[in-house]
């Protein structure tokens, strides 16, 4: 419950701060929320190729971390190897960090072809695509984070963990505030806005896991940041450990994405109270992730029947 409770805080800082942005872009009009609901589905596509670093390294980093705190002698050379070799860990979550960044930047690039496609309505695609390719730049630096946050998870520091993802958050909201309505001299960048503040916060987050991990003295032990850390093994290791949780999201989230590009040909007042509803159910996410997805599949079964037959009613599916 110690070790658990701020990794909850955090992750329930996250669905405040996915309500308040929607209720900002909101302001801007029905068309700007409904494009946000689309390019939020689409930056979580992009997300999920780097969020299983976290569990990835924290599943492995802890093995090696509980073989340490086995030996009860710290100048045994044996505790020494295993302390360096759960820094190594993370070391080499950092090239797949780069690596699986780089993909994400790169399949961003695919966003306006691929909505061109499923889309009726092309006034959406500009706004959707003008915040996916600012969003982008986040996923690169949200790798080291997620390699940051298994880590230290793995050893049972999980406050930083939680100062760090609350104080994104926060700044998240406040970053979008000033730029997407113009504040305290900044431009109004609108929907762009929402996204440069994202990468911004998370710019901000990394920032100061990465200086905690570098100043605190109790983690020099653990050589990270290391180039001699780098092992082959252990990278292979690391992406058999994160691909079937990438293969889950992928799946789940893909669905959620099919959904809304149904929502959106009905038009854009019924997409946009489509992610309100989404989000103010985000909660129940945390709680039981597994019924929601399934929920989300009897969703889109119905939908998909219905916008064939052209019979459905629209509310009654909500209902």
């Amino acid at each position: 419950m110690v070790l658990g409770a701020p990794l909850l805080a955090g992750l329930i800082s996250e669905f405040f701060m996915y309500l308040s942005d929607s209720a900002m872009v909101g302001r801007l009009g029905t068309e700007y929320l409904a494009a946000m609901a689309i390019a939020v589905m689409v930056a979580e596509i992009l997300w999920i190729i780097i969020w299983p670093l976290a569990p990835a390294t924290q599943s492995i980093a802890s093995q090696k971390y509980g073989r340490a705190t086995a030996i009860h002698k710290k100048d045994d050379p044996e505790y020494k190897k295993q302390i360096i070799s759960t820094g190594d860990v993370f070391n080499n979550s950092l090239l797949l960090a780069v690596g699986a960044g780089a993909l994400a930047v790169l399949l961003a690039g695919l966003c306006k072809p691929f909505l061109s496609l499923v889309l009726d309505d092309p006034s959406l695609i500009p706004l959707i695509d003008s915040y996916v390719h600012i969003v982008k730049w986040a996923m690169p630096v949200a790798g080291v984070f997620y390699g940051l946050y298994g880590f230290l998870a793995a050893i049972n520091l999980t406050i930083p963990i939680m100062i760090a993802t609350i104080g994104l958050n926060v700044l998240n909201i406040g970053f979008n505030y000033i730029l997407i309505f113009g504040k305290f001299g900044c431009p109004a960048l609108g929907i762009e806005g929402a996204a440069l503040g994202t990468v911004l916060a998370s710019v901000a987050g990394t920032i100061y896991l990465v200086a905690y991990v570098l100043v605190s003295k109790d983690l020099r032990q653990y050589k990270c940041f290391s180039i001699n850390g780098f092992n082959p093994k252990v990278l292979k290791t690391l992406i058999k450990a994160g691909t079937p949780i990438t293969g889950q999201l992928v799946v789940v989230f893909g669905i959620y994405l099919y959904y809304e590009t149904l929502i959106a040909n009905l038009g854009t007042v019924y997409l946009a109270a489509t992610h309100i509803f989404l989000n103010v159910l985000g909660m129940g996410v945390y709680a039981a992730w597994s019924a929601f997805a399934i929920q989300i599949v009897v969703y889109m079964a119905i939908l998909t029947v219905g916008f064939f037959s052209k019979k459905w009613l629209y509310v009654e599916v909500l209902a």
